[in-house]
């Protein structure tokens, strides 16, 4: 079975082009998701915002049971890419460093 080439969104109800829908796999399957890709994050944007203890435990619980392989995981990051890490802090230093002074530069 092949993908349509429109869809209509389960939100909006606009049909729209499948490129406006995320794509998935289920059992194999090809599939388009029932809502366009704009209502999909305009709902899990609402989701997070009205779960957020929810998702605040879960995510406390993953850390917790997965505590090693994730430590390892950010010390193997931070290894590989030292100078990618330097570098954005460099930039973030910069640009409050810029900041500041023009904050300053206005109250003066």
């Amino acid at each position: 079975m092949s993908i349509p080439e429109s869809k209509k969104c389960t939100n909006c109800k606009e049909t729209l082009s499948k490129e406006l829908f995320y794509e998935a796999l289920k059992d194999g399957r090809r599939y388009l998701a029932s809502r366009c890709i704009e209502c999909s994050k305009i709902y899990g944007k609402k989701y997070r915002i009205d779960n957020k203890p929810k998702i605040k435990s879960w995510y406390k619980k993953h850390y917790d049971a997965n505590k090693d392989r994730i430590q390892e995981k950010v010390r193997k990051y931070r290894a590989e890419n030292r100078e990618k890490i330097c570098a954005r802090k460099r930039e973030n230093y910069r640009v409050k460093a810029e900041k500041k002074n023009f904050e300053n530069v206005d109250a003066s």
